[in-house]
C-alpha cells in the first residue's frame, strides 16, 4: 500500500525538521517546505494527502495558505494548523480560513500523529 503523503509548511527549521522526522518514522511520504510559496508549488505538482501549516510565516501567513489550499482545484485534503500563536482568536480564525484542526505547539509527537491519522481516515472532500 501506498504511504500516505503528508505536506509541512513551517519556516522555522528546527521544526520542520522534528516534524519530518516524525511523520517519515510514522511511514508517512513527506514533503517539508519552509515557505507558502513553495507549499503551493507541491499542492500543484504533487497533490498531498493532508497539510500541517504554521500561522506564523514570511510572506504568506498560515491563514491565508489555508484559503487558498481550499480553492485549489487541485488540493481536497485536510489541514492542520499547528502554530505558537496561543490565543483562542488565533484558533477559530485558522478554523474559519480552512484548517481542520488547530494545535498549540509544542506539540507531543504521539498526539499529532493521533490527529494526522484521524484525519487521514475520514472521506477526503
Amino acid at each position: 500500500m501506498e504511504s500516505k503523503h503528508v505536506l509541512v509548511v513551517d519556516d522555522d527549521l528546527p521544526t520542520l525538521v522534528f516534524l519530518q522526522k516524525l511523520l517519515l518514522g510514522a511511514h508517512y511520504r513527506v514533503t517539508a517546505v519552509e515557505d507558502s510559496r513553495k507549499a503551493l508549488k507541491v499542492v500543484r505538482d504533487d497533490p498531498p494527502h493532508l497539510a500541517i501549516v504554521d500561522l506564523i510565516m514570511p510572506g504568506m501567513d498560515g491563514y491565508t495558505l489555508c484559503s487558498t489550499l481550499k480553492r485549489t482545484a487541485t488540493f481536497r485534503a485536510p489541514i492542520i494548523v499547528l502554530s505558537g500563536a496561543a490565543s483562542e482568536k488565533d484558533a477559530q480564525a485558522a478554523i474559519a480560513a480552512g484548517a481542520d484542526i488547530f494545535l498549540r505547539k509544542p506539540v507531543k509527537g504521539e498526539d499529532l500523529l493521533a490527529k494526522v491519522a484521524e484525519l487521514l481516515v475520514r472521506p477526503s472532500r
